[in-house]
């Protein structure tokens, strides 16, 4: 079965780096919306599935005081086809962003 969503709970160096290897597979940025109450629920569940794309969170009190998420911990949630496209840009993008591609690279 296919998740509609896919949350992860992540450490600040491990939300960049999904960033990152979003950015190089699309060229996108990430645009967060944040509220301060079942942030789980409604910004790593409901507004990607609505939005059909990526939200970030630093969690709310209720999520870290009654689920037990670590204060180096933030929430990330999106729709299971852009999951997909991460885990090829994880892959993609394993040795690094390819700046000698970029036009003028070369010269500089």
């Amino acid at each position: 079965m296919i998740p509609d969503v896919v949350v992860l709970s992540v450490r600040p160096v491990e939300l960049i780096r999904i960033i990152q290897a979003y950015q190089y597979e699309t060229g996108k940025r990430v645009a967060a919306s944040m509220g301060g109450l079942r942030v789980v629920d409604s910004d790593l569940i409901v507004r990607p599935y609505l939005t059909q794309d990526i939200n970030i969170s630093s969690y709310c009190l209720g999520a870290r005081i009654v689920a037990g998420y670590e204060s180096d911990r933030l929430g990330i949630g999106m729709p299971f086809h852009i999951f997909e496209v991460i885990v090829q840009a994880m892959a993609d993008s394993k040795t690094g962003f390819p700046f000698p591609l970029y036009p003028g690279a070369a010269e500089s």
